[in-house]
């Protein structure tokens, strides 16, 4: 028997749209307690910029918790639809953006905990000041990379996933308005503020992939019965 008459293993359609649905739902609440998170930090901001990580060094931790939060459901997603479509596009921005995700957090973690010997480590306040804005500096690229390849990630599924039957319409509209949110910032004033448009569309997109995993777990059981 050779290579090709080997048969093919057959794919649980609906398995995979409902694990795809769940990890965007992982991701999308997941980063949706961002925005609390920067709100508690502009009411507890300090011009001591080492007193001011001391203060709030508990949310390195949670941040961590967060972004990987975030990582874990968009890896979980990519793969899940990868088995459906074995596109290389797709699985490569896909997981890019999720490691990038997972260093975010890393960071911003290690931005946090960095308040203990800051202090120490440079006494001047400008000093400590430059430091800090060196770490943003890198964060805020990273943040920048994984909008740009969640945005790729998103056009892929707007095309080979909708010929597929993994999105609809709806599902396409969202992903490319996410798209456009994300990388409109990005060109236009070098921020990338605009990935908190993954917040909607994981949310969305994880309903959407819910219900065509039910959709395909009925259409199995006609087949089969």
């Amino acid at each position: 028997m050779t290579m090709t008459d080997l048969p093919h293993p057959t794919v649980d359609r609906s398995r995979l749209l409902r694990t795809a649905g769940a990890g965007a739902l992982l991701a999308g609440l997941s980063y949706a307690l961002m925005p609390v998170l920067v709100f508690t930090l502009l009411a507890e901001e300090n011009p001591d910029v080492a007193a001011g990580k001391l203060a709030v060094q508990w949310v390195g931790a949670v941040e961590l918790a967060v972004f990987a939060g975030l990582a874990a459901g968009t890896a979980i997603l990519v793969l899940s639809v990868d088995a459906l479509l074995r596109h290389p596009f797709l699985r490569a921005t896909g997981l890019l953006s999720a490691a990038a995700w997972l260093f975010v957090g890393g960071q911003t973690f290690a931005n946090a905990a960095s308040g203990a010997n800051l202090a120490e480590a440079a006494p001047a306040l400008a000093d400590q000041q430059v430091a800090d804005h060196a770490v943003s500096v890198v964060i805020t690229g990273s943040v920048a990379v994984a909008a740009l390849t969640a945005a790729g990630w998103l056009l892929g599924l707007a095309t080979a996933g909708r010929n597929a039957g993994i999105v609809g319409l709806p599902g396409t509209v969202v992903a490319v308005a996410a798209t456009v949110v994300m990388i409109g910032p990005i060109v236009a004033w070098q921020v990338p503020f605009g990935a908190v448009a993954l917040i909607p569309a994981y949310l969305v997109l994880g309903v959407i992939l819910l219900r065509r995993a039910r959709t395909a777990a009925r259409r199995a059981d006609l087949t089969t019965g």
